[in-house]
């Protein structure tokens, strides 16, 4: 097979593939010899006859030779499954109809009027917030046992030297590596980071996190009444506030009693503070450093460790449920780093960084010998413990990007001195999400801008990112939002009246004649219905803006499915503006037989909503995270606060390719700059320096910086 010939982005469309794809001997040719030369293939482009002759070739040879490997599909096959996915639909056909007649007539209507600026905490705020989540794969310890030659000795990186064994309970392993983690950022930065609670999102966890917060804003009188503290089950339940004195004649309730609980409590803490690297011992005995860390377990084991000299009957019981709640106060206060915004509603755990595992990742898992250089002479994937970790901000005001960038260079350092974490490649699906938000929320006017602007930047924004994060075999991590959302697929089908899901707006001819009037004053229509827009993208778009409520909006332009994502989530509720709405029982009803997650109710930031940009690859790089973090806020707040005018003219600039988006967008030259210097001229997509295409086995970690 013949190298694939360098085309430059400009000379895409122009160079015949197919004609060099048919000329290649693929009967005598084992295609996995290849793969990275494949991988180059336009293959979206090709024409069927091409897709399906080279498929035939592919099975051809497998049948013929048998290959050790394996059984894998090629990207040929992997093709012809995408289009026969995107074409096989049940519906009966139907007639095809012009998409100005399916739309109806437009209609006018008075001067738009925006809404009125909603208030917090009787402050006018107007900023958006910003934060990530980056996902890391790690090696913990080495398959095998101790006594296993180690396979990188030249490493000095620690490895989990706790667990001895393969037997281990994966529980346990997932819990070695989040304390490891949670005591290598807070004793060696000056982060607050906390462990995500495993009943986080439960109604009995939302209402203790509810009484905690009553509790610092000096309104614990106004909680009802609580269940006592069930040491079985210590995220279920909290213990019995304060009584007041009349519940217990005889004795005087003493505050002082529940002080040196309390304190002594602390001291327990210190002792149980999980710490196995001497450099630390100093930190590890920071009173205020064992509160951010311990469960709740383990703070209740040390309210249990303490004397109480209270000698009247249940009086004990009542004093240590009122220490064990006043340390959980204690410990709730100090879970807050300096750098959150403080927003009424938001999980607690948004307010520091948090640690935690994912159970559903691939991670490094599936790497298999022939994605290295150099592959090992055993199984690569077979020889460490893998476990992704991820590492998620606090909501931070995306006006401050010193401290983000500050952040986000201590946690590269320290992650990269401290544990062995496999350097981003292709077979590695991880991510880095950059979370964007709004003090105000958003009018779902702003929600349209903002899901029109990112799907027409979609192209673009992948030539930011690897190549491969844009390409078939990805749609379940990142794909377009104009293929693989609900709106998107049935779009494709190209007979959106065929749609017993609902997925298509549901309004009256007289509101579409009003949102269409609103789509014709922000978009250069044109153009966006011209002959050289595909019915699809014309049938997305207008019905984008033809939504008349935030939820349904975000339930079908963002993929719904668990197992496949859009490069862009939009994690909104509401109707004219988004807000925090419960779910009905016929919502979950609906949600269930539809297939949808319940992730569509069970959001973030109820309130405001949030958009999760998710095309970047994951990346230990801090330059490249704060450059990525860029870019996704440009969008979001070209798209919140950008007046009408300069909003079409972007877009318009954009469809008719007349400036670059990094202009448009008004991207700082010195983001600017970071990124032009790493286009690869051969194809125009990004790539890190220090990121090869094919990564050596004897060096496949992320350096010390």
């Amino acid at each position: 097979m013949e190298p694939t010939p360098d085309v430059p982005a400009s000379a895409e469309t122009m160079f015949d593939w197919d004609a060099w794809v048919l000329k290649q001997t693929w009967s005598t040719f084992d295609w996995r010899l290849s793969r990275q030369d494949l991988e180059r293939i336009p293959w979206e482009r090709l024409q069927r006859s091409t897709v399906d002759a080279v498929a035939r070739l592919h099975r051809r040879y497998d049948r013929l030779y048998r290959p050790n490997a394996e059984p894998e599909l090629s990207p040929a096959h992997l093709e012809q499954l995408r289009r026969l996915t995107l074409h096989t639909t049940p519906h009966v056909p139907a007639q095809p109809r012009p998409v100005s007649e399916w739309l109806g007539p437009v209609r006018k209507r008075g001067p738009y009027v925006p809404l009125p600026t909603s208030r917090f905490g009787g402050k006018v705020v107007d900023f958006l917030t910003v934060g990530f989540e980056l996902d890391m794969p790690i090696a913990v310890y080495r398959r095998g046992g101790l006594l296993a030659d180690r396979p990188h000795p030249h490493d000095t990186r620690g490895e989990a030297e706790e667990i001895v064994s393969d037997d281990v309970d994966p529980q346990r392993v997932k819990s070695i590596v989040i304390n490891k983690v949670l005591t290598a950022l807070n004793s060696q930065t000056d982060l607050v980071v906390v462990r995500k609670d495993d009943d986080e999102g439960d109604e009995l966890f939302n209402e203790r996190m509810r009484e905690l917060q009553m509790m610092d804003d000096d309104r614990e009188d106004e909680i009802e009444d609580e269940l006592p503290y069930d040491s079985n089950s210590p995220s279920r339940s909290g213990p019995q506030k304060k009584p007041p004195p009349q519940y217990s004649p005889g004795v005087a309730w003493n505050d002082n009693i529940e002080e040196k609980a309390i304190d002594t409590a602390k001291v327990a803490m210190i002792l149980n503070f999980p710490c196995s690297d001497p450099l630390t011992l100093d930190r590890a005995f920071d009173v205020e450093q064992s509160l951010v860390t311990a469960t709740e377990n383990d703070m209740w084991r040390a309210i249990q460790r303490v004397p109480i000299q209270v000698y009247m009957d249940g009086a004990q019981v009542q004093v240590r449920n009122r220490a064990f709640r006043l340390l959980q106060l204690k410990a709730f206060q100090l879970r807050r780093d300096v750098r959150h915004i403080a927003l009424e509603g938001m999980k607690p755990r948004h307010r520091a960084f948090s640690v935690y595992t994912l159970d559903d990742a691939p991670g490094a898992r599936f790497v298999t010998n022939g994605n290295y250089a150099d592959p090992p002479e055993e199984d690569a994937k077979s020889l460490y413990g893998w476990e992704t970790v991820r590492i998620s901000s606090p909501v931070m005001a995306g006006d401050t990007l010193g401290q983000f960038t500050a952040a986000a260079g201590d946690i590269c350092r320290v992650m990269r001195a401290n544990f062995r974490i496999h350097r981003e490649m292709i077979a590695i699906p991880a991510t880095t999400q950059v979370v964007v938000s709004h003090t105000n929320g958003f009018t779902i006017q702003e929600v349209k801008k903002l899901l029109g602007m990112y799907a027409v930047l979609e192209p673009y924004l992948a030539r930011l990112n690897r190549d491969y994060r844009s390409k078939p075999g990805y749609e379940t991590i990142c794909g377009s939002v104009k293929t693989e959302s609900n709106l998107g697929q049935l779009a494709q089908t190209g007979q959106p009246w065929n749609d017993p899901r609902g997925i298509m707006p549901r309004i009256s001819d007289e509101e579409r004649g009003v949102l269409l009037d609103e789509l014709n004053r922000l978009w250069p229509t044109d153009l966006l219905f011209s002959d050289e827009t595909s019915a699809a993208d014309q049938i997305f778009y207008a019905a984008l803006w033809t939504y008349p409520d935030i939820t349904t909006l975000c339930r079908n332009v963002t993929r719904a499915e668990p197992n496949r994502k859009t490069g862009l989530t939009a994690q909104c509720r509401g109707g004219i503006r988004t807000e925090n709405v419960d779910a009905t029982a016929d919502d979950e009803f609906e949600a269930a037989r539809q297939g949808w997650s319940s992730g569509n109710y069970d959001v973030v930031d109820p309130g405001r909503g949030v958009f999760k940009f998710r095309c970047a690859a994951t990346s230990m790089d801090p330059m490249h995270l704060v450059c990525w973090t860029v870019v996704c806020l440009s969008i979001a707040d070209f798209a919140k606060n950008a007046d009408d005018h300069s909003y079409r003219t972007a877009i318009t600039q954009i469809l008719r390719r007349e400036a670059g988006i990094l202009d448009i967008l008004k991207i700082p030259q010195d983001v600017q700059g970071w990124y032009r210097s790493r286009i690869r001229e051969s194809d125009g997509f990004f790539r890190l320096d220090d990121v090869m295409d094919k990564i050596s086995w004897n060096d496949p970690f992320y350096s010390r910086i």
